[in-house]
């Protein structure tokens, strides 16, 4: 489901930036329904910000792999075990605040026809912010699909890799 409204997002934005062009198409010689456009952009573009993190949530044991493999930690450490779902939370908890703050689900309804950009905002918290939002849907998203597999009684599944001739 999460793949599909995704999907739909993404033709948003396509969709929306193929009738917001005035250069790059202009040999389709579109007229009219800018403002529809505009208003699909902005809140395709919100929506796929939020259902790509969501996505990438539901795939981060993939990425805590991979970094424990670049680390080369074979054994599970209880300090690990314990702050990273910490740190995680912590993230988590400062990406709501500032979902709220910034009135992302303002956007994302289309209940407002423009975007606020403070400009005398510095660049980097305005990264970090974002940042921060997605750690929120990533964190959700991962223990929630973690929860669920409990719930069903599902266990994780490891995947042992190996391709012939190639990587192990």
């Amino acid at each position: 489901m999460l793949d599909l409204l995704l999907l739909l997002a993404m033709i948003g934005l396509m969709v929306s930036g193929i009738l917001l062009s005035n250069h790059v198409f202009a040999f389709i010689d579109l007229h009219g329904g800018m403002s529809f456009a505009r208003l699909l952009h902005m809140s395709a573009s919100h929506w796929g910000f939020v259902l790509m993190a969501l996505h990438l949530g539901l795939h981060w044991g993939i990425f805590m792999g991979f970094v424990k493999k670049a680390f080369r930690l074979k054994q599970p450490s209880r300090a690990r075990k314990i702050l990273f779902p910490i740190l995680g939370a912590g993230i988590a908890i400062y990406g709501l605040i500032v979902f709220i703050r910034r009135d992302l689900l303002t956007y994302m309804l289309v209940r407002t026809q423009f975007v606020f950009l403070d400009f005398s905002e510095p660049i980097p918290l305005f990264y970090l912010d974002y940042l921060a939002m997605m750690g929120t849907s990533v964190f959700l998203a991962y223990y929630v699909s973690r929860l669920l597999r409990t719930l069903s009684g599902k266990k994780t599944i490891k995947r042992n890799h190996k391709i012939r001739g190639g990587f192990k």
